[in-house]
C-alpha cells in the first residue's frame, strides 16, 4: 500500500473517530434538527445574551453534533473590574475565535505565547492549554469549538460562575 493512501486512510479513521466522539449527549436533537436557522445576530442580540456574571459577562451558545457556537460579551463592572480567568481552559478541541469589538488577549502557558485579537481579527489555536480575557472595557466576539463543549452543558441550561470552574468574581 502507499504511504500517502496510508496517510489518507488514517486520517478517514481518526476523523471518523473524532467525529464520533463529538457527538456528544449535549445535542438536544429536536432543536438541532430545526433546519437551517439563523443561531443569534451579533448587532442586535447584545440585550438577549443570557447574563452569567451580573454586568460582567454574557453568552449564548449553540450546540452541534461537533461544534459549539458562542456569542459572548465581556464588560467592566462599575467599579471596573472585569471577570477573571483563575486557570486555564484546559484542553477541549481546536478554537476559531472572531473579535468584533474590543481585544481579548490569550496567553498560552506551555508555550509562553500571547495574542491579542481585535476588531475583525479571526484567531485559531489547536487544543492546547490557555487562558484568556478581555482587556478594554467591553470585548464582543463569536467562538466556534470543535468538537462541541459538553462543559456548557445542554443548550438553553443556565450557567453560573459556580457551573463553569474557570471563571471567578
Amino acid at each position: 500500500m502507499s504511504r500517502s493512501l496510508t496517510q489518507r486512510l488514517c486520517f478517514a479513521a481518526i476523523v471518523a473517530v473524532a467525529c464520533t466522539q463529538a457527538s456528544a449527549s449535549t445535542v438536544i436533537p429536536e432543536r438541532y434538527n430545526q433546519g437551517p436557522r439563523i443561531l443569534f445576530n451579533t448587532g442586535s442580540d447584545k440585550d438577549k445574551l443570557n447574563e452569567i456574571v451580573p454586568d460582567r459577562f454574557y453568552q449564548k451558545y449553540w450546540h452541534g453534533p461537533r461544534t459549539t457556537v458562542q456569542h459572548l460579551v465581556f464588560k467592566r463592572d462599575s467599579e471596573g473590574n472585569h471577570v477573571k480567568i483563575t486557570k486555564p481552559g484546559g484542553y477541549h478541541g481546536e478554537e476559531v475565535i472572531m473579535g468584533l469589538t474590543g481585544v481579548l488577549r490569550f496567553s498560552f502557558p506551555e508555550t509562553g505565547e500571547v495574542f491579542d485579537v481585535g476588531p475583525g481579527d479571526v484567531f485559531h489555536f489547536p487544543n492546547v492549554l490557555h487562558y484568556g480575557g478581555c482587556i478594554t472595557d467591553e470585548c464582543h466576539g463569536v467562538v466556534v469549538y470543535t468538537p462541541n463543549r459538553p462543559d456548557f452543558g445542554p443548550e438553553d441550561a443556565e450557567m453560573t460562575v459556580e457551573s463553569n470552574s474557570a471563571l471567578a468574581r
